[in-house]
């Protein structure tokens, strides 16, 4: 009785995913005695992590993804297939190359915009843990000691008269703290219709925008003018699955061809209300 296959198509012919019959199979379970560290810092990076996790050469894995066309073909067989792209295109890597270790651990990005001085001694804190430094930050930044008055009165009062505000501040599934897997995306956010988290969080823009639906007066720019873009790079063994080998893969598949990153490559991080410690905090760098 004939092996089960599946096939996934390319330019020229369709590629057939390894199976335990043909030999390649032995191999997949050889790469897995050992794992790696995925980071995403920069395209050589990244480049440097994958070659790493699937036990392969830099001139191997260009190879191979340069040997795909991923929008020539969706265009041509979108129909046929059932996955994401940057599913297609991970599977098409373990055809080629064969499995990979297993991650141990993965590097993230915190993107924020803060006061010059902080240098998160106390890790990266959720929102629920945060919110009144937070304002305390907001309140040292204005000079005008009427604005700061109406600001402290909405801060006591828990009143913003802002829906995005009430709703991250009392929900705890939106307290995050979050991230972004590839540090790269920070500098393009409008490219991929994201929120420009080192432009403003958006907690202070929430802050902001209420403030001004209520006295009619802006203190958005006051705040960027007074705050420090920063990326505080941390590890994590939060988030092992493939999905973060998805988005690294689909940001490779750009890097070598010179391109900014795709959507594909957006992958966000979230505590889940859990902060990170700082022994967790691997670098700190102003975002300018």
């Amino acid at each position: 009785m004939g092996e089960k296959v599946t096939f996934i198509w390319c330019l020229i012919d369709p590629v057939c995913i390894a199976s335990e019959k043909n030999g390649r199979g032995r191999v997949l379970v050889e790469k897995n005695l050992m794992s790696f560290i995925l980071d995403c810092e920069s395209g050589a990076s990244a480049f440097e992590s994958l070659c790493v996790g699937f036990s392969c050469s830099k001139e191997t894995l260009t190879n191979v993804l340069l040997s795909l066309d991923i929008e020539d073909v969706y265009r041509k067989h979108g129909d046929e297939i059932n996955v994401v792209a940057e599913r297609y295109l991970y599977d098409y890597v373990v055809a080629n190359i064969g499995n990979h270790k297993p991650l141990t651990s993965v590097c993230w990005f915190h993107l924020t915009r803060t006061n010059k001085g902080n240098e998160f001694k106390d890790g990266i804190l959720p929102l629920g843990e945060s919110l009144d430094m937070v304002w305390e930050m907001i309140l040292n930044v204005i000079q005008d000691d009427k604005v700061r008055k109406e600001l402290s009165l909405m801060w006591e009062a828990g009143d913003v008269g802002n829906s995005l505000y009430d709703m991250k501040s009392k929900e705890s599934s939106c307290w995050g703290p979050y991230a972004m897997l590839v540090k790269d995306i920070a500098f393009c956010p409008q490219k991929l219709s994201l929120h420009d988290y080192l432009g403003m969080p958006e907690i202070i823009e929430d802050i902001c925008k209420g403030y001004e639906e209520r006295h009619g007066d802006s203190i958005l720019g006051i705040c960027q003018k007074n705050l420090t873009p920063k990326i505080v790079k941390f590890r994590s063994s939060f988030y092992l699955d493939k999905s973060c080998l998805e988005a690294a893969i689909c940001y490779v598949y750009t890097y070598i061809r010179g391109l900014e990153p795709s959507r594909g490559a957006v992958m966000d991080f979230d505590g889940k209300g859990i902060g990170i410690q700082p022994e967790d905090i691997m670098s700190l760098n102003p975002a300018i």
